[in-house]
C-alpha cells in the first residue's frame, strides 16, 4: 500500500470535508433554498390574485346593487307630467310652465319610453337649472334629451324654455 505522510493525510482530510460539504449543499441546502423562492414566488402570485378577485367582488356588489337600485325606479310607474309640476313648484317656476305634453315612444322587452316636452315663459335660469337637477335626481330614470333656451321678452334676464325629458319605466 501507499505510504502517506501526516501532512498528505491531512490535505486528504480535507479534501473529503470540502467534498462533502459541497455534496451537503448541492444535495440539501441548494434544493431548500430553491424550493423556499419559488413558495414565496407562489405566494406572493396567490396573494396578487386574492387582491384582484376582492377587488373583483367588491364591483361586482356595486354593479348588483346599482341593478337593483335601478330596478327599483323603473318599478316605479308615476306620471313624468306629476313630477314635473312638483320639481318646478320646488324650483318656484310652476306659474311659468305653458304646457306639458307626453308622448309614449318604442316599447321594449319590459320597457316603456315617454317622451315628456315642456315649456318655460319668463324665467330665471337659477331656478331653471334647480328644475333640472331636481328632476334628474328624481327617483325616476328620466334624462334630458333637448333643452333649448331663448332670450325672453317679458323680462330682463328671463328666458323662455322649451326641455324635453326621454323615461323608462316597466310596463
Amino acid at each position: 500500500m501507499l505510504n502517506l505522510s501526516e501532512r498528505e493525510k491531512r490535505l486528504i482530510q480535507a479534501l473529503l470535508i470540502l467534498l462533502i460539504a459541497i455534496a451537503f449543499y448541492f444535495l440539501i441546502i441548494s434544493p431548500v433554498l430553491s424550493y423556499k423562492e419559488r413558495i414565496d414566488t407562489e405566494y406572493e402570485s396567490n396573494v396578487t390574485r386574492l387582491v384582484k378577485l376582492d377587488r373583483i367582488y367588491e364591483e361586482f356588489r356595486e354593479v348588483k346593487k346599482e341593478k337593483e337600485r335601478k330596478k327599483a325606479i323603473l318599478g316605479n310607474t308615476g306620471s313624468v307630467t306629476t313630477l314635473i309640476e312638483e320639481n318646478a313648484e320646488k324650483a318656484g317656476i310652476l306659474g311659468s310652465k305653458v304646457y306639458t305634453r307626453d308622448n309614449p315612444l318604442k316599447i321594449q322587452d319590459d320597457l316603456k319610453k315617454v317622451s315628456t316636452d315642456v315649456k318655460f315663459e319668463g324665467v330665471a335660469i337659477a331656478p331653471l337649472m334647480k328644475f333640472i337637477h331636481l328632476m334628474e335626481n328624481s327617483d325616476k330614470m328620466i334624462k334630458v334629451n333637448y333643452l333649448q333656451i331663448r332670450l325672453a321678452l317679458k323680462g330682463r334676464n328671463t328666458y323662455d324654455v322649451r326641455i324635453k325629458f326621454d323615461s323608462l319605466t316597466s310596463r
